[in-house]
């Protein structure tokens, strides 16, 4: 342990005398200003920073500040700091974890809520029967009463322990896992700093074993991966032993028939790198479909190295149980054995080979490529977005670990904007060696109820993550998702009145993904046939359809059962208007008032129809309509059979 520097103890500054510590050390390690009203200009920009601030300092770091005096530990090298820092935190508490299994979910069949209602019972009867009185029912209404002051005391308290690991891991990252010429690049290091910060890293990341995934290929053969010992960092190994580029693909065994379309999709696009599907079981059955579909003979086409990652000897024993019922999808951002990788569900169907995603402009530039999912007007609290604000980096962040704040890069996206879908994860074209660690914080959002009880399963993980790991550099498709398919014939479109729409329609389930770089289709989720879900009465749905005008060429339940195992005819692509503040074109003209509009009933509610134009004559908006050329339209209807198996 290195020698710790005396200081004085202050326990009894207040947080605004840390704050004003905060704003003139940074102000004085400002550079030499050309006028005499610079310096004075950053005090006052620094100040009205932490005025203006939204995120509160987090427990942990106030507790570290009333031991250490923030303008002695400024003055430190930023490896001592970081080294103190740990060194305090088992100072503090030589149990100290992150804990996965942890999750923060409020439960009143737990010991929390038990010690609650031992504590604070007496209090609470008292100020129910103050406030409405002994009536019928009391003891009923009492529980219910105690139930919510308990979620209201639980839910602060559990902001407060999320903020505090959120605050470590991410101090972690920044010390030990970002640093070029850190810690572990220094041979000659004092062997007692890297053994602190090994044993620092089994708390910060307890679920990890100091053990590769297996590594499989198609012909059986493993590759050999071995830990070195016990003096260097499980993550860095990672990072370090990732090399090339690659396809990486979550599934279990109810996906085999999705990844052998794929796999064909992959060698109708001549692909020619390696897919690595990640798993924690397989059957024999479904990795033989697999590697039949990747390697037999197949109209010529390319065949596929494929690997098997099975990840159950990676994760600690005794964090198994967390993932039992774990979406293996997100661990493989680190799991996975490439440099450079573009995550795809099994259900995904790429347009473009893999290699041209790497080769965008977007791409090339920030290393982290993001699409957006359909901009429907689904809304959520804005308590959500100032929610996970209040877990980003902090000015304490900043100032003592060089941790970037978020910006409006984050906090004017549609999601903190009250949107309740932001991305769509189907594609994810990711750089592991520029962002190792914001890989490692979208992680650990899928540990954290608070935090994925607000998304759909990992589509948000991804930018929220690297956001609150203090790291923007990452980059949207600018378009929302188009709708994908054919156009509804003008004269099935009609409104109400009988009167036609003032624009076009597209109805079907495949949200498609259009390039803002060069306008092409590159992507679209839900496989390829019209429908790919399991109709329980396709004659109900039948019946249905006479009442709309969706689908007016499908009278019968044969006719609709035929349709939707059939592969999805492509000729056109709607963008619908999305208003700039995300409200509804209210009108009276019976036009559609959003740009995207739920079939229920139809495809278990996966159809969806998209307008061209919305709004009445008051207040009317347009999208656009996308018309593919003869021969995008040749390659789409030679992917679709080679789906659906007509290929």
């Amino acid at each position: 342990m290195i020698p710790l520097f005396r200081v004085l103890r202050s326990r009894k500054k207040k947080l605004v005398l840390v704050f004003i510590c905060v704003a003139l050390v940074l102000v004085l390690n400002f550079p030499p200003a050309v006028g005499p009203s610079r310096s004075e200009n950053g005090k006052a920009q620094v100040l009205a920073e932490i005025k203006h601030n939204e995120h509160e300092s987090a427990y942990i770091h106030k507790l570290f500040l009333q031991e250490y005096p923030l303008e002695t530990v400024l003055d430190l090298p930023l490896d001592q700091r970081c080294d103190l820092f740990f060194q305090f935190l088992t100072q503090n508490d030589k149990y100290w974890t992150v804990d996965p299994g942890q999750n923060y979910e409020l439960d009143t069949d737990s010991e929390e809520y038990y010690g609650f209602v031992m504590k604070n019972g007496k209090r609470l009867t008292r100020e129910y029967k103050l406030k409405f009185g002994k009536t019928e029912g009391f003891i009923e209404l009492l529980d219910a009463y105690m139930k919510s002051e308990f979620y209201k005391y639980q839910a602060l308290a559990n902001e407060v322990r999320i903020l505090d690991d959120l605050t470590i891991l991410r101090t972690f990252n920044k010390c030990y896992i970002n640093q070029r010429h850190g810690l572990f690049a220094n041979s000659k290091m004092n062997p007692e700093r890297k053994r602190a910060a090994v044993s620092a890293e089994k708390r910060v990341y307890a679920w990890l074993s100091r053990q590769y995934p297996t590594y499989q290929r198609w012909d059986g053969k493993i590759r050999e991966m071995k830990m070195d010992g016990k003096d260097d960092l499980v993550l860095n190994q990672f990072k370090q032993s990732s090399s090339g580029k690659g396809v990486v693909v979550t599934i279990a065994d109810k996906h085999a028939d999705d990844m052998v379309s794929l796999i064909h999709i992959l060698r109708a696009l001549k692909n020619r790198l390696p897919i690595e599907i990640v798993y924690n079981h397989l059957t024999d059955t479904t990795k033989s479909k697999i590697v039949k579909a990747a390697r037999d003979h197949y109209n010529n086409l390319p065949k596929q190295d494929v690997w098997f990652v099975e990840v159950g000897e990676a994760i600690a024993a005794q964090y198994g149980w967390v993932f039992q019922k774990f979406d293996y999808k997100v661990i493989s951002i680190l799991f996975n054995s490439f440099k450079e990788f573009i995550l795809l569900d099994a259900d995904t169907v790429l347009f473009k080979p893999p290699s041209y995603f790497f080769n965008t402009r977007s791409y090339r530039q920030t290393g982290a490529y993001f699409f957006k999912d359909r901009g429907m007007l689904h809304r959520r609290s804005i308590q959500d977005g100032q929610l996970l604000a209040s877990f980003g980096p902090s000015v304490f962040d900043t100032a003592m670990f060089d941790i970037p704040q978020m910006t409006n890069h984050t906090y004017n996206n549609a999601f903190f904007k009250g949107l309740t879908h932001l991305q769509e994860s189907g594609v994810v074209v990711l750089d592991k060696s520029r962002h190792f660690s914001s890989l490692l914080m979208s992680i650990q959002m899928s540990f954290i109820y608070p935090i994925n009880v607000k998304m759909h399963g990992d589509k948000e993980f991804y930018w929220l993550g690297f956001s609150l790991n203090g790291d923007e550099n990452y980059v949207f498709n600018d378009n929302f998702a188009a709708a994908v398919g054919q156009l509804t014939p003008v004269e099935d479109a009609v409104r109400p009145d009988g009167k036609q729409f003032n624009g076009r329609r597209i109805c079907s389930t495949h949200p498609g993904h259009i390039s803002s770089e060069d306008r092409s289709l590159l992507w679209m989720n839900t496989g390829f046939k019209n429908c790919g879900k399991e109709v329980s009465n396709y004659n109900d749905e039948a019946d249905r359809n006479k009442k709309n005008t969706m689908w007016k060429r499908l009278s019968s339940g044969e006719d609709l059962k035929k349709f939707y195992k059939e592969s999805l005819k492509i000729t056109h692509a709607i963008l619908p208007p999305l208003d700039a503040a995300f409200e509804d074109m209210i009108n009276s003209d019976g036009e559609p008032s959003a740009g995207w509009e739920l079939q229920r009933g139809f495809c278990l509610n996966y159809v969806y129809c998209a307008y061209t134009s919305i709004g009445g004559k008051d207040n009317q908006l347009e999208g656009e309509l996308i018309t593919f050329s003869d021969r995008e339209r040749w390659l789409f209807d030679r992917l679709g059979d080679f789906w659906v198996g007509l290929q």
